[in-house]
């Protein structure tokens, strides 16, 4: 089980969760993740995910300092990043 949001909200799904013993990660207000789902546009996913970080060298409230990829499409799109990244330098 997977939840982005309040520490509240958070609180009460893993209370539920631990009742099934289910596995359960919870992203509660952290900084600025990025979440990528498996039926996105690749190269306008990958581009945002960039920009996201490297606009205004990362140091901004909102910069995209984390990053959550369906594992579906974990390879691939940790490749584009990587060119991506390597010719903004």
């Amino acid at each position: 089980m997977t939840f982005t949001g309040s520490d509240a909200t958070g609180t009460k799904i893993y209370a539920q969760a631990a009742k099934g013993m289910k596995r359960v990660s919870l992203e509660l207000g952290g900084k600025s993740p990025n979440i990528v789902f498996d039926d996105c546009d690749m190269a306008a996913a990958a581009s945002g995910v960039v920009s996201g970080i490297f606009a205004a060298t990362g140091q901004t409230c909102i910069a995209g300092s984390r990053l959550q990829v369906q594992y579906s499409i974990k390879e691939e799109f940790s490749q584009r990043l990587v060119e991506l990244s390597a010719s903004a330098t």
